[in-house]
């Protein structure tokens, strides 16, 4: 249920242990930081010690929403990349529009984390509280472009996508995070994180089948 424009839970993702976790999160926190960057910076401060190697296992990439995400509220679509940008070594939010936003919410979340690294790389399927770890070998190499095509086609068209291409994989500071072709969260080097933890991408189930 959503209370106050939040479902109140929080997905962990682990890459290297291949699991993941529902958090609950307290009201009282939704109320002081109300979501977005803030509460992205605040749980990049608890979460992630000073001096972490942005490209190392240590650091996360935290995905928020908003209050409004998902709702009517027109332009109300944008998520955040909250992680320590490899191009500063600070803090980093990046921003992208699109409906991949939006269908976080929908599948029940408010906040997506993902930590530590994948042994080989992988993409994450996310169907509601059904997470799926899927090998994502044949896609590394490809383009965002290309990723995205070979995922879309192989889940069945029912997903939106957010991908990273090459250059995040090698870990160029000026990577960026795509999601449905046209949308990017293009600035500080998110796409690098991504590359860093060998995650290619992250497919969410898509709701609104007459968007596409």
């Amino acid at each position: 249920m959503i209370k106050g424009g939040f479902t109140q839970r929080l997905l962990r993702i682990n890459l290297s242990k291949k699991s993941v976790k529902i958090e609950n999160l307290p009201e009282e926190l939704l109320r002081r930081y109300y979501g977005g960057r803030t509460l992205g910076g605040r749980l990049l401060y608890d979460e992630v010690p000073p001096g972490t190697d942005p490209l190392g296992p240590d650091n996360k990439i935290i995905i928020m929403t908003g209050a409004l995400v998902g709702t009517p509220v027109q332009g109300a679509n944008r998520y955040a990349i909250i992680t320590l940008s490899p191009a500063t070594r600070l803090y980093l939010d990046s921003y992208s529009g699109g409906y991949f936003g939006p269908e976080i919410k929908f599948a029940g979340y408010d906040i997506i984390i993902v930590e530590a690294k994948a042994e080989k790389p992988v993409y994450i399927v996310i169907e509601d509280d059904n997470i799926a770890f899927r090998d994502a070998s044949e896609f590394w190499g490809k383009t965002a472009w290309e990723a995205e095509e070979k995922i879309d086609k192989e889940l069945g068209g029912k997903f939106r996508t957010c991908v990273i291409g090459p250059a995040g994989e090698k870990l160029s500071n000026l990577a960026l995070v795509q999601n449905e072709f046209y949308h990017n969260a293009g600035r500080g080097g998110a796409g690098a994180v991504f590359g860093s933890k060998l995650l290619k991408g992250n497919p969410d189930e898509c709701y609104r089948l007459n968007w596409r």
